[in-house]
């Protein structure tokens, strides 16, 4: 991931982040961490089709059970009461029907393609920050 200069803002909330996100390009990915705006770096083709795969598998498996979930690629989810995260992982869980809104705060799972090059170091963070929600329970 890269930092554009023009969106470190301090301290950017949601609100002021979906603005700042209004007045990119089409076709950017940004996600927002800890106030900061953060530009994800396009996806591999590997990487984009492991995320495809995941969501199928998650899909035929909630099908098979009968219940009320979907996983997504790409979508954006927010931790209820925080104001300063709006993440977009690779794979994002969320129940009942689809809705026009731009975010999920009752997500059930998410999940993120990591490259074997990722360092250790990156990777810890990365599901240190994800294991913040209070209902999430990370085991690897």
């Amino acid at each position: 991931m890269t930092v554009d200069s023009a969106a470190s803002f301090a301290s950017m909330d949601v609100d002021e982040f979906m603005a700042f996100v209004e007045t990119r390009p089409h076709g950017e990915d940004w996600e927002l961490i800890e106030g900061v705006a953060v530009m994800k770096a396009p996806a591999t083709y590997a990487h984009r089709r492991l995320a495809f795969n995941l969501c199928g598998l998650l899909n035929a498996a909630s099908d098979a059970r009968h219940v009320d979930l979907f996983a997504y690629v790409n979508v954006a989810v927010r931790n209820h009461g925080v104001r300063n995260f709006q993440a977009q992982p690779d794979v994002a869980v969320v129940p009942g029907t689809a809705s026009y809104d731009f975010y999920s705060e009752r997500y059930q799972l998410v999940a993120e393609v990591l490259p074997l090059s990722n360092a250790r170091d990156e990777i810890d963070l990365n599901c240190a920050a994800t294991a913040r929600r209070p209902t999430i329970s990370m085991r690897l």
